[in-house]
């Protein structure tokens, strides 16, 4: 009997929810990717002569992630400003709800609720018909960036489910459950530490999910406890999409884990990138693979032998030799039941072999997951097509029953029977959206260029609704938006609103970061018409036309309140903070984030003053048990290795731990070794900043020989300083003039500290003298406009909203505070508004062709709020976001540190209790729930009384499912 209700109860694995038969098609795209299996298709077909009917242009910024979602005949759109509903016939606002923080994913509509998150913590429910507000739940500790997936109990209550930025996947009860707006359960994965970007999916009682530390997670939906969890997975972090259901596999499409880069490891250090692993002998023209006949499942159309593709995925263990690259596969499918790797063996030598797919994506962008057609039986995505210079890729279909070739879908042959470029052709530098209704699949491309369908069944059936012509279609539907004088079909651009912040330039702005040249949103049937955001504008097309556009929807700015204590922010620090002492040295931090010419600052953290200065400021918010352990880890593992006797200016790869999750390119694992820390610090920063890390590390631990520190440092100091080409180097990269000027405040400080200020008196007074120079200097170039938007030169936009305020110590903060404040105000209005989501890590857009924007940008700019701006605590709490990294994440540490410091503007609001109260589970009343609760439970079986803790009016199985959590 124990082990029977064991087993129901969920202690083992086993599915409690009813079996999910094979779904059919919901004409709604009521979700991000149609359905919980994620399949990307709907049931309702749109083809045929389709002509603008409508566009209406929203001036809050529309993520590039963000869909369409259509249901009760509206258009729910995510903004970075709140929810916009408009009604789908003709465009019209059916209604809005405001807020300040930007909405992090597409929303959910389920049984006339639409669900969404945001990253003011919260989940969102609203009526989705009328748009009265109805709860929201604020039981997380970051934002949302993911979009919810809502299924019902086993009572046909709705329950929502999503993974929040701080790592924890939580269940929701939804409109009209019992614990409605209150945590069911919440699932913490107790081996990892990473945020949770990548959507769930579901089937027969279990929810699939990525996260941040590379596993993929399946958890019971009914108690959330883990059915299994996979072996490590090669990718930089699961972001953007998420896991598709093909029948009895999860298709997990990744992030390539090469980074683009001069420093290194990187991409340069091995010869074997995906283009050398399927045409290996790089002949110009060369097609994928032979052309085959049709066969039964491909419907008509002529096959592809995948073979070079599946070569290049094979787990083939000889060592590196530049053909096999198994462990930069960019899709892996693992089996439902038991998160095992599924491969197969097409040419039969042994070795397992992936999906036959390719890289279709930009660097640090999460490529585009595939699509599932109505039938569940054949998958469709991007793979390689032509060679070499520009490659060319096209959308193919792929069956597990036949799994060497692929189907040239959408594809007929030319006279000489070779493939015709269609059927979702392009250049594989340019990202594609894929999704299916009926018998058709649909594409958007990258760039606003192309969007188009094919039939899956009847070659010739095809048709578009623009290609490379929308402008001429839409006129002016492209209002928010700037296109680079040097792009070539749009691709390179910004979103900019509709202000011009530049009445001086032909651009409104200068500092626009997002585009869209990775994330894409794809084309929506519905209704007998096609949906789609371009451009910040809302797009429909149907079959009579009528292409008016609509009056721009102003952005308008709620408040929001982000509730987090002094308790809850010390918590996270000490976490933080023991999470490095544990780690002992660290590696720079590697991340595929590409910063295209600024790639020289691809290294976080290489600077050992990071680590110093990071731990000095943390220091005196620490417990007295953690100040001693980091007093004992500075001075025998970060002082002696980068500080004394001599000062390194870059700690190199050679020592310590990873600070990512992400592991390294096989082929490339051993190029750390070679790269011992050196003198010479990277990108300019100058050796003399150590300066500012050992005089605030003097400041907070008296018992440091501050003298000794200060004679080393001393060693390093040059004025004037040693800059060549100083206002130049200085207007474009002011973050090098903060660092000068920081480094010499430093010496200054440490000077103090040492009591040296009068045995070096004259030493003293020419850095005086100098820091004034530059200080004076700093002023007259401080600008907010980035100075690389004319044509050949736009690829340094990278650190546009980051460049003023990197390298800022306490006393040049303050100068700025007190001579360009009101400069430094406009510059953050702008930026704030050109690029709303700046606050996020790792945010999922870039102004060219990359997929990410850098990690300088939160971190800058945050600081700048908190040190010029001197902004409160509950204004800074809304923008602290949830660290990156696993572990060391110094920024995050650094911006902790400064909310805690940050000056209140009230009373703290009282701890905000659990949505959910632990059940009492104690059933005994001795104090604790354990085997004699179990038994009074097992007596209380199908009666009403003691032990009915979901109160559901018996004790059923699903109450022994939460007394086992807490045995």
């Amino acid at each position: 009997m124990w082990i029977f209700l064991l087993m129901l109860s969920g202690w083992w694995p086993i599915r409690v929810w009813g079996q999910t038969p094979t779904p059919t098609p919901n004409p709604n795209w009521f979700m991000a990717g149609a359905n919980p299996q994620r399949t990307s298709w709907v049931s309702e077909e749109v083809s045929g002569n389709l002509f603008p009917a409508w566009y209406r242009p929203i001036e809050a910024y529309i993520d590039q992630k963000t869909q369409v979602i259509t249901s009760n005949n509206k258009l729910y759109i995510a903004t970075a400003n709140g929810l916009v509903v408009l009604n789908a016939g003709d465009g019209s606002l059916a209604w809005r709800y405001d807020t300040q923080l930007p909405l992090s994913h597409s929303p959910t509509v389920y049984n006339n609720v639409v669900y969404f998150g945001g990253y003011d913590h919260k989940l969102h429910a609203f009526d989705a018909d009328n748009g009265n507000y109805l709860w929201a739940y604020a039981g997380a500790s970051a934002g949302y960036d993911t979009n919810p997936l809502v299924i019902p109990d086993n009572t046909g209550r709705p329950v929502v489910c999503f993974g929040n930025r701080d790592g924890i996947f939580y269940a929701i009860g939804g409109q009209g459950h019992p614990r409605q707006g209150q945590l069911i359960w919440r699932y913490d994965a107790p081996e990892g530490d990473g945020g949770i970007h990548f959507s769930p999916a579901y089937k027969d009682g279990i929810i699939y999910y990525a996260s941040d530390d590379n596993y993929a997670y399946a958890l019971n939906a009914q108690t959330g406890s883990r059915v299994w969890r996979s072996t490590k997975l090669s990718s930089d972090g699961y972001h953007s999409w998420w896991p598709v259901i093909y029948k009895d596999k999860l298709v997990l499409a990744g992030t390539e884990t090469y980074r683009e880069s001069r420093t290194r490891p990187n991409s340069g250090d091995s010869p074997n990138l995906a283009g050398n692993g399927v045409w290996p002998q790089r002949v110009e023209g060369t097609y994928m693979g032979p052309v085959l006949s049709p066969r039964s499942w491909s419907n008509g159309y002529s096959l592809f032998d995948a073979h070079s593709v599946t070569e290049a995925w094979e787990a083939d263990p000889v060592a590196v030799d530049g053909k096999h690259l198994y462990w930069n596969r960019p899709m892996v499918a693992l089996y439902l039941t038991n998160g095992q790797e599924y491969t197969y063996d097409s040419d039969g030598d042994g070795f397992g072999e992936s999906l036959p797919f390719a890289w279709w994506t930009k660097p640090g962008a999460t490529r585009y997951p595939p699509v599932v057609d109505s039938s569940g039986a054949i998958l469709y995505a991007g793979g390689p097509f032509r060679c070499c210079s520009d490659a060319k890729g096209k959308v193919y279909g792929w069956t597990d029953q036949d799994p060497g070739v692929l189907s040239l879908v959408g594809t007929t042959l030319s006279s000489d029977g070779q493939p015709r470029p269609q059927g979702g052709w392009a250049a594989m530098a340019e990202p594609q959206a894929l999704s299916g209704g009926g018998g058709m699949l649909y594409r958007s491309l990258c760039c606003d260029r192309v969007a188009d369908w094919f039939s899956i069944q009847t070659p010739l059936r095809t048709g578009q609704l623009w290609s490379y012509s929308i402008g001429g279609q839409l006129p002016g539907y492209s209002a928010m938006w700037e296109i680079s004088d040097g792009a070539i079909s749009r691709h390179l651009g910004w979103y900019v609103g509709s202000q011009d912040f530049a009445p001086n330039s032909h651009y409104r702005t200068l500092n626009g970061q997002y585009h869209s040249h990775a994330d894409n949103n794809p084309l929506i049937p519905y209704h007998g018409m096609i949906f789609t955001h371009r451009s910040n504008a809302i797009i429909a097309y149907g079959p009579g036309g009528g292409g008016s556009q609509l009056p721009l929807i102003p952005k308008h700015q709620g408040v929001d309140i982000v509730n987090t204590t002094q308790q809850e922010l010390s918590s996270i620090l000490h976490r933080e903070v023991q999470q490095i002492v544990n780690a002992r040295l660290l590696r720079p931090g590697y991340t595929t984030i590409h910063l295209h010419n600024y790639s020289d600052y691809a290294d976080y953290f290489s600077h050992p003053a990071e680590a110093l200065l990071t731990l000095s400021l943390a220091y005196p918010h620490l417990s007295p048990s953690l100040q001693t352990q980091v007093r004992t880890y500075l001075a025998q593992q970060i002082i002696p290795q980068y500080f004394d006797p001599t000062l390194y200016g870059r700690t190199g790869w050679a020592d310590g731990v990873p600070r990512e999750s992400t592991e390294l390119p096989l082929d490339i694992q051993q190029i750390p070794n070679q790269l011992p820390k050196q003198v010479a610090p990277a990108g300019g920063i100058p050796l003399l900043y150590s300066a500012v890390a050992l005089a605030k590390y003097a400041e907070v631990i008296p018992s440091v020989d501050s003298q000794h520190l200060y004679q080393i440092v001393k060693a390093s100091v040059r004025v004037p300083i040693p800059q060549p080409d100083e206002t130049n180097i200085f207007t474009r990269d002011p973050f090098i003039h903060n660092a000068w000027i920081s480094s010499l405040d430093g010496f200054l400080k440490l000077q103090e500290l040492a009591g040296m200020t009068g045995t070096d008196a004259n030493l003293r007074q020419s850095v005086i003298q100098e820091r004034e120079r530059l200080l004076t200097l700093r002023r007259s170039l401080f600008t907010k406009d980035s100075p690389w938007t004319e044509q050949g030169i736009e690829y340094k936009k990278t650190l546009d909203l980051a460049r003023n305020f990197l390298f800022m110590s306490p006393e040049l903060a303050a100068y700025l505070r007190a001579n360009l404040y009101n400069q430094v105000q406009v510059a953050l209005t702008e930026y704030e508004s050109v690029a709303p989501f700046w606050l996020v890590n790792r945010y999922e857009a870039n102004f060219g062709e990359s997929g990410s924007q850098s990690l300088y940008t939160p971190y800058a700019m945050f600081q700048a709020k908190a040190m010029i701006l001197q902004e409160t605590q509950d204004e800074l709490i809304k923008y602290l976001d949830a660290p990156y990294w696993e572990r060391g994440d110094l920024f995050y540490i650094q911006n902790l540190v400064a909310t805690i410091e940050a000056p209140s503007s009230g009373t703290e609001p009282p701890p905000t209790p659990s949505a959910t109260p632990m059940p009492d589970t104690d059933l005994d009343n001795d104090g604790q729930t354990d085997y004699r609760d179990f038994l009074l439970l097992i007596e209380h079986f199908l009666s009403v009384g003691p032990g009915d803790f979901n109160l559901n009016g018996i004790v059923d199985i699903f109450d022994f499912n939460l007394l086992v959590r807490y045995l």
